[in-house]
C-alpha cells in the first residue's frame, strides 16, 4: 500500500467537504501523519499542490493547514521559499527532551492509583508494541508507543500540562520513527515500558517517574548512532 493510501486510511474516513473548518481539520492530520510516516522528511519542502493531491483537497484548506501546523512548530516557513518540514537542530533536540523531563515529571509525580483493569490494557498495549515491532511494522509501534504513554499521562489531573506535552511530542513524531528503526531500540522500548508498569502497580510514583526518566534519556545520544545508520537520510540528521 502506497504512503498516500496509508495516510487517507489514517486520518479521519468521514469526508473533508462538510465544511471549510472540517476540511482545514482533515488537511491538519493528513500532512501531520505524512510527517509522523516519513513520507514527509525533517528538512524537506511541503508542495501544497502534492498535499494537496494527496489529500483530494483544494488548495485553500491546505494553505490553512500549513499555517496551523506552522504555528505548532510542525513546519518552518521562509519567504520565497515555502514551508518545509521542521528539521532540528541537536540543541533544539535536546530541549525538546529538557522541556519533556521537567513536564512528564511532574505529571507521573500527580498520578493517582491504577486500577487493575488500567494496568491490564497497558500491558496488552505493550505486548502489541512488541508484536509489532518484531514485524518490523514501525508506524504501529510508534502508535500504539504514543497511545501507551498518554494513556499514562492523562491520568494525571494537570489537564494544561498534558496538552502541552502532546504539542512537544507532535514536534519530535518523526525522529522518533528513526529511532524505532533499530531493532535494539524497538526490544528496549517494550522492556523499559513493563519496568514502569512495574513501578505503577506497585503504586510507586517516584520509582516510575525514574524509570521514566531512564526510558526517556536515552534517545537523543540513539538518534546521533541512528542517523549515521541511514545512509539515505543522514543528509537530514540534526545539525
Amino acid at each position: 500500500m502506497s504512503s498516500e493510501a496509508i495516510v487517507k486510511q489514517r486520518t479521519d474516513k468521514r469526508s473533508p467537504a462538510g465544511s471549510a473548518g472540517g476540511a482545514v481539520d482533515f488537511a491538519v492530520r493528513g500532512i501531520h501523519q505524512l510527517v509522523k510516516d516519513l513520507t514527509l522528511l525533517p528538512g524537506q519542502p511541503v508542495r501544497q499542490e502534492h498535499v494537496a493531491s494527496t489529500l483530494s483537497l483544494s488548495r485553500a484548506p491546505i494553505r490553512e493547514a500549513l499555517r496551523i501546523l506552522h504555528s505548532n512548530g510542525i513546519l518552518d516557513y521562509e519567504a520565497n521559499v515555502g514551508y518545509t518540514v521542521r528539521r532540528l537542530t541537536s540543541i533544539e533536540f535536546e530541549q525538546v527532551y529538557l522541556m519533556r523531563r521537567a513536564l512528564e515529571d511532574t505529571l507521573m509525580e500527580s498520578l493517582p492509583s491504577f486500577t487493575k483493569a488500567e494496568i491490564r490494557r497497558l500491558r496488552g498495549l505493550n505486548k502489541q508494541m512488541s508484536i509489532a515491532g518484531q514485524n518490523s511494522d514501525i508506524v504501529k509501534m510508534r502508535d500504539l508507543n504514543e497511545e501507551w504513554h498518554f494513556l499514562i499521562f492523562k491520568k494525571s489531573p494537570h489537564h494544561l500540562i498534558v496538552a502541552e506535552v502532546e504539542r512537544i511530542w507532535g514536534v519530535t513524531h518523526s525522529y522518533r520513527s528513526f529511532y524505532l528503526y533499530d531493532p535494539g531500540s524497538r526490544g528496549r522500548v517494550v522492556l523499559e515500558h513493563e519496568t514502569i508498569l512495574d513501578a505503577l502497580e506497585a503504586g510507586d510514583n517516584q520509582a516510575a517517574m525514574i524509570a521514566m526518566e531512564h526510558h526517556r534519556g536515552g534517545v537523543p545520544a540513539k538518534m546521533e548512532e541512528m542517523y549515521a545508520k541511514l545512509p539515505l537520510l543522514g543528509s537530514q540528521r540534526p545539525r
